[in-house]
């Protein structure tokens, strides 16, 4: 059951919003619900703050909205998703002649911090390019691979790409096709020769 206060506040707008976004933008019943209970929730927020009606939500208002979101924790990404909801239930209201004016449509959250990306100690790499067993066939071949990658910073997908044709075990080098259909030539460490050599002679037959 919807929650009382939006039962008397913009309880008639999100109804025909969630048809539009259903009838109009064909979206799925999972995105509709998604952002109805985002805007029910901005519609309990705004009846607490005792505004009347929609028309009277300003800029203003928003703010004072998602710093409220910010201080629950929430992160930002879904704060950035719960203004998304807003501006586009607004922009519908400006469609259908309710408002003449968005009051989300300046409003910017902060840009959402990018994770740096974690990194292996020696130690770690150290364990990760032995733990492959040589005593199996597939364990002679995953530790090529992981030797591979170590000397020669492919991506993932340049590795399991590769040809017979592209290694060149007497000089010692791979030649790789990357982006573009760019050809580089890419030297391999004598550790990363001999666990090739191994796998070729032990694991691929």
């Amino acid at each position: 059951m919807k929650n009382e206060y939006v039962k008397s506040f913009g309880s008639s707008e999100l109804e025909q919003f969630s048809a539009y976004l259903r009838l109009e933008k064909n979206l799925s019943p999972n995105s509709v619900e998604a952002y109805s209970r985002d805007l029910e929730r901005f519609f309990i927020f705004a009846a607490k703050k005792k505004l009347v009606q929609i028309t009277l939500i300003q800029k203003s208002d928003i703010l004072a909205y998602l710093s409220l979101l910010s201080k629950s924790q929430m992160s930002s990404r879904s704060q950035g998703r719960h203004l998304a909801s807003i501006r586009q239930f607004f922009r519908f209201l400006i469609k259908e002649n309710i408002i003449h004016e968005n009051p989300a449509a300046r409003v910017i959250l902060p840009k959402i911090a990018q994770k740096l990306p974690k990194f292996l100690n020696l130690g770690e790499v150290d364990n990760l390019l032995n733990s492959p067993s040589l005593k199996t066939v597939l364990g002679i071949r995953d530790r090529a691979m992981l030797f591979v990658l170590y000397a020669s910073g492919l991506r993932v997908t340049e590795l399991v790409s590769l040809r017979m044709e592209d290694l060149d075990l007497t000089r010692g080098y791979l030649m790789i096709k990357g982006k573009g259909n760019k050809e580089r030539v890419v030297p391999l460490s004598p550790q990363a020769l001999s666990a090739v050599g191994l796998y070729l002679s032990e694991s691929r037959p």
